[in-house]
């Protein structure tokens, strides 16, 4: 049986569908980054991944975008975001072997912590012996996370390890402009440089930013000025 904060967090937590890989602003060093995950969310038995990078470089994005991915193929998934999960005791990892796909995001702001470093560690090893998948991301690598139990880091290391790269400035532009197309704005490099300036150029953003100019220019029907852009961004 679920405990009751595994239960209160099924119905408090999901990976939020504005995070997917349509909307993964994809350095060129990422390209075969999302063909890997894609197959890991596809393929039973593939174990653990861990995915880690930099701040901004779209950790959290992935793990959402693996779970509506495995969504979409009748894979059941959890999000878990330990920044916000870490209020609640450890038991909330009891029996989540039972989702084929789960999702563990921020592992850094539980290492040291012993009694959460032990129930990652026994959550991995019921993961494995039922076949599912455990997908955990962190912003260092594995072997300069401060866990201190070290079956655990070995477990961790047994796995796929992913490292996303974070947008330099010139992709950054690049993207802007790509995924404006994509969506159907029209985004001129005043626009584009103005938002430059002015915004925090990690993934999380940059994909709300997208959402809600999309979402603001459908519904004036105009095109994306300056004025416009800085009135609904309200900067």
């Amino acid at each position: 049986m679920h405990s009751p904060e595994s239960q209160q967090l099924t119905l408090s937590l999901s990976a939020k569908p504005q995070f997917s890989f349509d909307n993964f602003l994809v350095s060129p060093l990422n390209h075969t980054i999302v063909a890997q995950l894609k197959h890991f969310v596809a393929q039973p038995g593939e174990g653990c991944c861990y995915v880690y990078g930099a701040k901004g470089s779209g950790k959290s994005h992935v793990l959402q975008a693996c779970c509506q991915l495995a969504t979409q193929q009748s894979i059941n998934a959890m999000y878990l975001p330990l920044n916000i999960v870490q209020r609640y005791s450890p038991s909330v990892l009891d029996n989540l072997e039972h989702y084929q796909l789960i999702a563990i995001d921020d592992v850094q702001v539980v290492a040291g912590n012993a009694a959460w470093e032990e129930a990652l560690f026994h959550l991995f090893n019921r993961v494995m012996t039922t076949g599912q998948r455990l997908l955990i991301s962190g912003n260092e690598a594995i072997k300069t996370l401060p866990i201190k139990l070290p079956d655990l880091t070995s477990r961790l290391a047994s796995g796929l390890s992913i490292r996303l790269f974070a947008l330099t400035e010139s992709e950054v532009r690049e993207v802007l402009q790509q995924r404006a197309q994509q969506v159907g704005l029209v985004m001129s490099g005043g626009v584009i440089e103005f938002l430059l300036k002015r915004l925090q150029r990690d993934m999380s953003t940059l994909s709300d930013m997208f959402a809600k100019l999309d979402q603001a220019s459908l519904s004036a029907k105009r095109k994306l000025t300056v004025p416009f852009v800085k009135k609904v961004l309200e900067l």
